[in-house]
């Protein structure tokens, strides 16, 4: 159960940190509302 535990701690900061360092993320994938599906 520890290493699970430890897993999950470590797996959490690396998140935080990659969300720290990345502020501007959410802009670099487009919205929806302007995917390239083409309806037919």
């Amino acid at each position: 159960m520890v290493p699970y535990l430890a897993w999950l701690v470590y797996a959490g900061l690396l998140m935080y940190r990659i969300a720290e360092l990345n502020p501007g993320a959410e802009t670099l994938v487009p919205s929806s509302s302007t995917s390239q599906i083409i309806n037919i």
